[in-house]
């Protein structure tokens, strides 16, 4: 038995705990946790508003997700000091992207708990699907408008902006500290080599799943022999995103920009170049000439926040990394709920871009990426400070 809420349990409660009076609910995808898309009124007000209703289905601590909330109010701050120097075409335009804010409930909560009675189940039947909890944590966020990337024409002028607005997050996370931060999750890129390898029996069972067995080993071969050691010994770490995939990811109505950047579920204190990487490793999926893509979003990065030159000596393989740990991630997920469409909406571009990517000269994408920042205006940084160029 699943532990889901019905969008009846969800209205009862946005009334009860937000005073909201919801006139439509939307169930959105989501990979671990339960999300609503919240159409209605608050308190007294005839103004209809859309927010996000998060329910954790994961068991996370109350901790780590004030670590979300605490992540999202940090930029939020931060772009607002940066909207308060530039004007608003600008910051539109150039700078500043928009992220979720967490809503405070009646009580002036920003986590509510949701007792497992709400969903009509035994509580020790619940209890055990949540492995010992017995409440749901559940925020509320606000709503961005924006069609998510996936669904949109990524143009090289798109893929630069994304690398761009990823470039000023990071620099506002520079200064961020929270003490859940430094957290052991599965998708911390430092951690997917051990993922892969705890998982990649699964691929077995899968449509030729001996050639791709032998493709992941591959790509984790060449990172462990060529860019392991230099990977873990980088100075640069912060707390990163993470997850900057084209599901996160929202653009304009013209999709020429980036507008927003959305679930903050994987927030982590990592390597910063991490970051970039797993953003490079989904702007390949799916690309003609998946090189030209990540350089795309590299060069936009570099803009705003200059990469090292240790770190981009070892960005390509670390998405590819990334790639090997999705894949092989959805199969470990699908081999454990068939009928779980959502952990395979990667997985095939996944696969045939890795089958791509195995038949360039190893060498070539990092000699293309150093090529064209050490030809650009801004040269690798050679300190762990961040540089904080000119916003233009």
């Amino acid at each position: 038995m699943s532990a889901q809420v019905s969008v009846d349990v969800a209205v009862q409660f946005l009334a009860e705990y937000y005073d909201i009076k919801a006139s439509f609910v939307e169930l959105l995808p989501s990979y671990d946790d339960q999300n609503f898309l919240i159409t209605g009124v608050q308190g007294g007000s005839n103004v209809h508003e859309k927010w996000v209703m998060k329910i954790s289905c994961r068991g996370d601590s109350e901790g780590e997700i004030d670590l979300e909330n605490k992540a999202m109010e940090h930029i939020e701050t931060k772009a607002r000091e940066i909207r308060s120097r530039l004007d608003e075409d600008l910051c539109s335009r150039n700078v500043v992207v928009r992220t979720p804010c967490p809503v405070k409930s009646k009580d002036c909560k920003f986590i509510t708990r949701m007792d497992a009675k709400r969903l009509g189940y035994a509580s020790n039947e619940i209890a055990k699907e949540m492995v010992g909890f017995k409440f749901l944590m559940v925020r509320l966020v606000t709503y961005i408008e924006g069609e998510v990337m996936a669904k949109s024409h990524q143009t090289q002028e798109l893929l630069v902006d994304l690398g761009r607005k990823l470039g000023m997050m990071d620099r506002f996370f520079f200064d961020f500290k929270h003490k859940h931060a430094k957290r052991d999750i599965k998708w911390d890129l430092m951690n997917a080599e051990r993922e892969i390898k705890k998982n990649l029996s699964f691929v077995q069972s899968l449509e030729n799943g001996a050639y791709k067995t032998r493709l992941v080993q591959y790509f984790l071969r060449v990172y462990e022999t060529r860019v392991k050691s230099q990977h873990t010994a980088l100075p640069r770490e912060q707390c990163v995103h993470n997850d900057a995939n084209d599901y996160n990811v929202l653009v304009s109505e013209d999709e020429k920009r980036i507008v927003g950047i959305i679930d903050f579920g994987d927030l982590v204190n990592t390597k910063l170049v991490n970051n970039i990487a797993i953003a490079g490793a989904y702007a390949m999926l799916g690309k003609e000439d998946p090189i030209a893509s990540l350089a795309a979003i590299v060069r936009g990065y570099h803009e705003q926040n200059p990469l090292m030159k240790d770190e981009i000596e070892v960005l390509y393989l670390c998405s590819c990394l990334r790639i090997c740990h999705s894949v092989v991630s959805s199969a470990y997920e699908h081999s454990r709920d068939p009928e779980n469409k959502y952990v395979l909406v990667s997985a095939k571009q996944g696969w045939e871009c890795l089958q791509k990517l195995m038949k360039i000269p190893i060498e070539s994408p990092t000699n293309k990426l150093i090529t064209m920042i050490t030809s650009s205006d801004r040269q690798p940084c050679c300190s762990s400070a961040p540089s904080f160029c000119s916003l233009m």
